[in-house]
């Protein structure tokens, strides 16, 4: 009894250890930057019964060289390569990545939220640290700014710099007076490897049927819904 009374006299210690975990909690579940799953399927056509139709009932009809010509395990190695990932990256234009400040944490941009598009020209490895932002001035102009200067430039104009060449285009979004974007450039290796690895998932949907399940997680929705459908039309 005495144990129990000295935790009752101890009971605001309980209360303000409550208040700090749903208060962190509420803040991690408001600023967090979200992650969505997108799945798809796809299906795989199985050339085996064209073989089978003519040969269908004689001993050529077991062949192996009739057999499907397509078979899942070999579609989710293609799906899976590094070198279609690479072209579907490229394709979705995924060498930059662009955010804007918001309280607590940067929101990441695509497609039609884009207000302006960095076109790369000419990349050095030295590009790939570098953190930059541009801030548009009016319609025919932005300010460029990296860690050591701030320049204006005219959009469509050739930026040259040690480390890259890009010219800055008008995105979908633009206005001319939108916020400062910040942007990066992106190892299309590396992210290529990196959804090999970890990011995307190819599994059948049960062993030996001919559908396969696409599934990958992304900060942006619409972007992992352009990876499935890319990913699915190279095949």
């Amino acid at each position: 009894m005495k144990e129990i009374m000295n935790y009752v006299n101890r009971w605001y210690v309980f209360v303000l250890a409550l208040v700090i975990s749903f208060t962190l909690a509420f803040f991690y579940l408001k600023y967090a930057t979200p992650t969505y799953k997108i799945t798809s399927t796809l299906l795989i056509e199985d050339d085996k019964n064209k073989g089978e139709g003519i040969l269908k009932g004689t001993p050529f009809g077991e062949l192996d060289m009739f057999k499907t010509a397509k078979t899942v395990d070999n579609e989710m190695e293609v799906l899976r390569s590094k070198d279609l990932l690479m072209k579907v990256i490229k394709s979705l234009d995924m060498q930059v990545s662009y955010k804007v400040k918001r309280p607590f944490q940067k929101k990441e941009l695509y497609g039609k939220e884009l207000p302006v598009k960095v076109v790369i020209h000419r990349l050095k490895k030295g590009a790939y640290s570098k953190q930059l932002s541009l801030k548009v001035v009016d319609e025919d102009s932005y300010m460029l700014t990296d860690s050591n200067s701030h320049k204006l430039y005219r959009f469509y104009q050739l930026v040259y710099q040690p480390d890259f060449v890009i010219s800055v285009e008008k995105g979908p979004a633009f206005k001319a007076k939108f916020e400062e974007v910040f942007f990066n450039f992106n190892d299309v290796k590396k992210l290529a490897e990196a959804y090999n690895m970890s990011k995307l998932s190819v599994m059948p949907v049960v062993k030996d049927a001919n559908t396969i399940v696409l599934s990958l997680e992304d900060a942006v929705p619409q972007r992992g819904v352009d990876f499935s459908k890319y990913l699915n039309c190279n095949v």
